[in-house]
């Protein structure tokens, strides 16, 4: 994340010369033994190892302050858990559901899916300007897992009621302090001492907000030292890794990289003198995201530590830092199994959410009238619960009266007005080219009559230029008007034969509305009744009049869509139906009526593998596509959808008077390169066929109008709006000829 070390850097050099602001204990007995353990992302697991080590000699320190993910390890380490315990829990985290918060469409409705597809960039903003967001993920998903790794201690709590005093320390950049956590959550305290700017939110704490503790302080030795501690044990994370004079100055980002590190060590060399032992932990060859290698890095940790075991054994029959006694750093070990030995959760207590959300809460972790407080349980609860989208926390918390469990429901806060852009790119490949390009880009105004009304105004350019305003207003929650204007003039460029590419334009005005029921979350029922003038006289080798065709439409239309996403779908179901009418009567240039219906079911098997299978069809009530009531080819049904034709093809192939097609496809997903990323990658395999008449005659010998392809290729999803598809393959068209093609989609690919 190079973005997140810009960002880090800069907040650096705003604070990075700014005092600490520590707490002492008064009135307490002072700490014999400190642990100080660095942060570093993914290079802190190494603490994991050293506290193994540190256990195999007796050394229990009664004092642990962390910062990043030394604050998580140490936080973890206070409560009680042993470093087996650690080991365990830092190879069993899935770092992927850290550091990846997908949106999820349980909880969005119809509309707000069809946003979600249309558009690759959302930004919210209100009177007072734009939502950028402070940081790309919002932290839920660590919040969650230092939750029920914390429901062992009742919660709040005093950091030095724990097994082990804890302190974690975070930077509060608005008074440009670091921050000394004593008390309160300990899931909050670690969450607060790991937001790595631009990458994690600011984590709110009462009144304040907190980014990670490296930025002022990232191994926090005065800390310890100022609570009295009487032996300090510092663990110092240090890259050996050679670096050339010319790579450093190689580029902008490895510049500010290496400026980075130098501010971040500043104030850890100017403490480390302050410790009694420092344990140096070689994590060279490693990043602060290489989550991926956790085993080698607890595995370098201990290596290191057991390095320094003949020094540590000397150290702790020498002389004190005080000198004049040898340090008392073997103190009663603290009971390893704290955790294991907490009392059992008897009772559920549900806060927030809509009474309909509480009743889910206990359904999901109540059986048979008993509390389940396993952990596989909690996690299926958080994960059940995350996934409807109606929440921006889910907490999970023991409450300090009696053995209760309490879990506080944070609703999810939808943006008041949200400005959008996308971007569509369709390209295929072979002895011609087909070739076709639009960006979008517009606003989306909401709750100006009421709630759940919106005002959408879009424009878009470069293949086509379109001007589209509707307006969303529903009644009761179960209605809705939503009249509408748009304007576009189109350029495509299809193949028209074996040599020759055809280049068409249409220019197209429409204005009308529709009325429809919300029949669920997943579903609507629409009519409506639109004037349209379409000039399609630019259109080479295709029968046409001169200048603009009047056409007034009634449509009657059906939409459903359970899909978890719009783009490589895993799993879902959708179907559309539509049926449009012309008449002359009404004042339309003809008379035509015509159905359509597409679709797509996705299933998975619960692994990385999924098959789909999408269709479409449409019929011109019309006797052939030259009678005077035929549709115009600007209506007409047409095989469009990428997914299934990529393939080069006529006009007579991709639109018709009948057309029908069907596909099958399989993926298999995967995640992106690290565990820090999560971008879904697919393997896609395709195949379909479709059937194109032009005149109901043409059916009877379905032979002649018969085309298929096939395709392999890779697809990468970046968000329900925006991906990437480059497929590989063959076709052959309604003159038998096998043609290889390459097909480039990128943005929405329909």
């Amino acid at each position: 994340m190079k973005s997140a070390r810009t960002c880090l850097l800069l907040a650096l050099f705003m604070s990075v010369f700014y005092g600490v602001s520590a707490e002492s204990a008064p009135g307490r007995e002072p700490p014999r033994v400190a642990l100080v353990l660095k942060g570093g992302g993914a290079l802190g697991i190494a603490h994991v190892g050293v506290i193994k080590v540190l256990e195999e000699l007796g050394i229990s320190p009664d004092l642990v302050v962390g910062t990043s993910m030394g604050s998580i390890v140490g936080g973890l380490y206070s409560m009680g858990y042993s470093a087996a315990e650690l080991d365990s829990i830092v190879r069993g985290i899935r770092w992927t559901d850290v550091f990846s918060e997908p949106e999820s469409l349980a909880a969005s409705s119809f509309r707000e899916r069809q946003d979600r597809s249309k558009y690759a960039l959302r930004f919210a903003f209100t009177r007072d300007g734009f939502s950028l967001g402070s940081g790309i993920l919002s932290g839920r998903n660590a919040l969650a897992i230092f939750d029920r790794l914390s429901l062992p201690h009742a919660m709040p709590a005093d950091f030095d009621t724990l097994p082990r005093r804890f302190r974690a320390v975070a930077s509060d950049l608005s008074s440009r302090e670091s921050v000394v956590l004593s008390g309160g959550s300990i899931s909050d305290a670690m969450r607060a001492s790991m937001s790595i700017p631009g990458v994690f939110e600011p984590y709110r704490i009462g009144e304040r907000y907190y980014v990670d503790g490296g930025v002022l302080d990232n191994l926090p030795i005065n800390v310890a030292r100022s609570l009295g501690a009487k032996t300090v044990i510092a663990v110092n994370l240090v890259d050996n890794t050679p670096r050339e004079p010319g790579e450093i100055g190689s580029s902008v980002v490895e510049t500010l990289s290496r400026t980075l590190d130098v501010l971040t060590e500043i104030t850890v060399r100017s403490q480390l003198e302050n410790a009694d032992f420092v344990i140096d932990v070689d994590i060279s060859g490693f990043g602060p995201y290489s989550f991926d290698s956790a085993s080698v890095i607890i595995e370098r940790g201990e290596s290191s530590a057991r390095a320094e075991v003949p020094r540590l054994t000397a150290f702790m029959k020498g002389p004190s830092y005080a000198g004049d006694a040898p340090p008392d750093v073997t103190l009663p070990p603290v009971p390893v199994y704290i955790p294991a030995l907490a009392a059992p959760l008897e009772r559920l207590r549900v806060l927030g959410g809509t009474e309909r959300d509480r009743a889910l809460v206990r359904r999901l972790l109540e059986k048979n009238g008993e509390l389940a407080a396993d952990d596989k349980t909690l996690s299926e609860a958080y994960a059940a619960l995350s996934s409807t989208g109606r929440f921006r926390t889910v907490r999970m918390t023991r409450e300090s009266e009696g053995p209760t469990l309490l879990v506080t429901l944070e609703p999810t806060k939808k943006p008041v007005h949200e400005a959008h852009a996308g971007f569509t790119h369709r390209g295929t490949y072979s002895d011609s080219l087909s070739n076709f390009s639009v960006v979008t880009q517009g606003v989306t105004l909401r709750n100006l009559t009421g709630a759940g009304s919106r005002c959408t105004f879009d424009v878009g350019f470069n293949g086509a230029l379109t001007a589209e305003a509707t307006y969303l207003q529903p009644f009761g929650g179960l209605f809705f008007v939503e009249p509408a204007v748009s304007y576009m003039r189109e350029l495509d460029t299809y193949r028209y034969d074996s040599s020759v590419g055809l280049q068409f334009e249409t220019t197209s005005l429409s204005m009308g509305g529709t009325v429809g029921l919300f029949l669920s979350r997943y579903a609507e029922l629409s009519v409506g009744w639109s004037a349209n003038w379409i000039d399609s006289s630019a259109l080479p080798s295709v029968e046409t009049t001169e200048g603009y065709e009047r056409y007034f439409l009634t449509r009657a239309r059906f939409d459903v869509s359970t899909l978890d996403s719009a783009l490589f779908s895993t799993g879902g179901f959708a179907l559309r139906a539509q049926y449009t009418t012309s008449s002359v009567k009404a004042g339309s240039s003809r008379d035509f009526s015509i159905l359509e219906t597409s679709g797509e079911f996705s299933l998975s098997f619960d692994s990385p593998y999924s098959v789909t299978v999408r269709w479409m069809a449409g019929t011109d009530f019309s006797e052939a596509s030259s009678h005077a009531n035929a549709s115009p080819l600007y209506y007409r049904p047409t095989l469009g959808d990428r997914l299934l034709f990529p393939n080069p093809m006529t006009i007579d192939e991709r639109t018709g008077c009948h057309v029908a097609g069907v596909g099958i496809g399989a993926k298999r997903r995967w995640n992106l390169a690290s565990s820090f990323i999560n971008l879904p990658v697919f393997v896609l395999v395709n195949a379909a066929c479709g059937v194109t008449a032009q005149d109901r005659a043409d059916l009877r010998e379905p032979g002649g109008i018969f085309h298929w392809n096939s395709t392999l290729g890779a697809g990468l999803r970046f968000n329900d709006g925006f991906a990437v598809a480059l497929r590989g393959g063959v076709s052959r068209n309604i003159t038998r000829d096998y043609i290889p093609f390459i097909a480039l989609d990128i943005g929405v690919i329909r």
